[in-house]
């Protein structure tokens, strides 16, 4: 199966268990684009390559190809109402829930697999391609943006974190407004997640260049030479 075999009302799945809906020459603003949507989020078709690999994230790989039954809502997914007509010949992204071991049904046998179990601890690249991949997905990188944007936008988060501590907040208190999560450690942490988001998009080894940059420190003078 290739992107040029695609169709508009085919839906396909993501390497991380999304399913999205391919609509070919779908107006947007000025032009028409061919795009895959699904839970008001929406990507390009031209970010994959002719074997339908995302060319940026790995987790949004299209893994299976389903086509409507005859008289079937295309708007609305059910396996009952499609036909898988595509299956990628590797074993499908391994979520938490399945870390353990994977059950899958092949001509009608199961058939069990063992699988090493996720790292609880991920690493910085690990962190890096979930902050990215979730940016995309909620749209912040549809279009360009400038360094400058990114620039404000972490220091807008260090501006927050000031504000927590104008207002009593010590230096590990985390308190819920609702369900969302306040306080400095948060403001740090969204920091972080805006830093790792900007690698991911630009392809930067920020892992290697933290040990870098530490070993490089251990080389200078005290308080660097200066005052503060």
């Amino acid at each position: 199966m290739k992107k040029s075999d695609l169709r508009s009302g085919m839906w396909v799945k993501y390497r991380n268990g999304e399913m999205m809906m391919v609509l070919l020459k779908a107006r947007n603003a000025d032009r028409t684009e061919d795009i895959v949507t699904g839970n008001n989020i929406w990507g390009k078709l031209d970010n994959y390559t002719d074997d339908l690999k995302c060319l940026f994230i790995r987790k949004f790989d299209i893994m299976t190809i389903w086509r409507a039954n005859k008289g079937t809502d295309i708007l609305n997914f059910s396996e009952e109402n499609f036909c898988c007509i595509w299956k990628r010949e590797e074993m499908q992204y391994i979520t938490k829930e399945t870390a353990e071991k994977i059950i899958y049904v092949e001509t009608g046998e199961e058939i069990k697999i063992k699988t090493k179990s996720i790292n609880c601890n991920p690493t910085i690249p690990e962190l890096i391609e979930d902050a990215h991949s979730n940016a995309i997905i909620k749209g912040w990188w549809h279009e360009n943006r400038s360094l400058g944007d990114i620039i404000a936008l972490m220091h807008s988060e260090l501006s927050e974190m000031l504000e927590e501590g104008r207002k009593g907040k010590s230096d590990t208190e985390i308190y819920y407004e609702g369900k969302k999560p306040c306080g400095i450690p948060v403001e740090l942490a969204d920091l972080v997640i805006r830093v790792f988001d900007y690698c991911g998009a630009k392809d930067i080894n920020l892992e290697k260049t933290i040990l870098e940059k530490i070993e490089f420190n251990k080389t200078r003078p005290y308080k660097h030479g200066k005052k503060y």
